[in-house]
């Protein structure tokens, strides 16, 4: 039975009228269902392949669902919080993309004000240091910045387009090769 399959996967059910999926439960949606699965961020960047009011309406549905199922902060409300956006790097080097997010959290989300830091300003506050070498393997790409007193150094912002999806589909061709039974994996399924 399928109660007993460890490796089952529970399918999310999809309303008649259902417009839009987010979250864990768009990475379960059954292979049938009527959706596309999209990626708003591609590489610490905006999908370049897509307008960007439809780029930045995602995003406002994504947060607006997050506020209001996982935060549990009632739609009505929203308008009297505040939001900080930590952003990767490559984000806040786009000022279009910058201006896109103040905007979708002040005029789409209603929300009552915003700050924008960068995810490595961010990571050394965190850390409790003024300065570190900040290097953040993504799943799609791999950024190194310096950071001396709380701000970027200049020029030494790097980015490359690996990150650990591309490691993981090493690891698996490596397994391939050694003929590991992996036969029913597939990198492109999501929950792969």
């Amino acid at each position: 039975p399928l109660h007993n399959d460890a490796f089952g996967v529970e399918w999310t059910r999809v309303e008649e009228n259902q417009e839009w999926v987010v979250g864990e439960a768009a990475l379960r949606l059954p292979p049938d269902a009527p959706f596309s699965l999209v990626w708003p961020i591609i590489n610490g960047r905006l999908d370049p392949h897509r307008p960007l009011h439809a780029v930045i309406g995602d995003l406002a549905r994504i947060l607006e669902h997050a506020i209001v199922t996982e935060l549990g902060i009632a739609k009505s409300s929203i308008p009297s919080h505040a939001v900080i956006f930590v952003l990767d790097d490559q984000l806040c080097n786009t000022p279009s993309a910058l201006e896109a997010f103040v905007r979708m959290a002040l005029f789409d989300l209603r929300l009552r004000a915003v700050t924008v830091q960068r995810a490595s300003v961010a990571g050394t506050f965190g850390a409790g240091v003024p300065s570190a070498l900040i290097i953040d393997i993504g799943a799609h790409s791999t950024t190194a910045a310096c950071i001396e007193d709380g701000l970027l150094v200049a020029g030494s912002l790097v980015s490359v387009p690996v990150g650990g999806d591309d490691l993981a589909a090493l690891f698996l061709d490596l397994c391939r090769l050694n003929h590991m039974p992996l036969a029913g994996i597939d990198p492109m399924r999501p929950l792969d």
